[in-house]
């Protein structure tokens, strides 16, 4: 049976940015199935983003429920052209 390949932090990065980009306005689970990365490991992933300005982030509290709902509503032209970056670091890698 093949090894199965074992993403590196730069591609699990990029795989995040890029479904930022493909499901703007989402919630963290929703990009969590997407960037196939653990909400538990991704909340605090997405946080430090959005403190380094890469993405913007909207908190919302459901009255009903009692809870607050992060939605991720997209990437900063910071975050695009982080992304960028990454991309050519991950292609110049797979060389």
């Amino acid at each position: 049976m093949p090894k199965k390949y074992k993403r590196t932090k730069i591609e699990i990065l990029l795989d995040i940015l890029k479904s930022i980009v493909a499901n703007p306005n989402s919630c963290v689970s929703r990009l969590s199935l997407k960037s196939n990365y653990d909400y538990n490991y991704l909340l605090p992933v997405l946080l430090k983003l959005n403190d380094k300005g890469f993405v913007s982030l909207k908190f919302t509290v459901v009255k009903s429920e009692k809870s607050r709902r992060i939605i991720v509503q997209g990437l900063t032209p910071k975050g695009i052209a982080f992304m960028k970056d990454l991309e050519f670091i991950v292609n110049e890698l797979r060389r």
